[in-house]
């Protein structure tokens, strides 16, 4: 497994953990998420997984340079674990809640 592969696995699993994040159901996820149980996140850790993620779809990326062409179609499932861990847009004039 690569560095980026480790990193897209990361993401997904702090995404599962979010609203909107879907939960992590495949056979190779930890047992205690696919019991059910959740992570307690640190308020910083969706900004660093969008940051990982970002590095994972740059044209240096490992991952991106291994799977090239045949890797287009996960593109899109980046793309939503990014969108996930960056939230809801915030609209103009909207306060932020704290």
């Amino acid at each position: 497994m690569t560095a980026d592969t480790s990193a897209i696995a990361a993401a997904a699993i702090v995404a599962s953990q979010m609203p909107g994040g879907d939960p992590i159901t495949s056979p190779y996820a930890p047992d205690f998420l696919l019991a059910g149980e959740s992570l307690d996140l640190d308020d910083d850790l969706p900004q660093l997984a969008v940051e990982a993620l970002d590095r994972v779809l740059g044209d240096d990326s490992e991952w991106r340079s291994l799977w090239g062409e045949a890797g287009a179609s996960e593109f899109p499932q980046i793309n939503k674990l990014r969108a996930v861990l960056s939230g809801p847009p915030e609209l103009p004039g909207q306060i932020a809640m704290l």
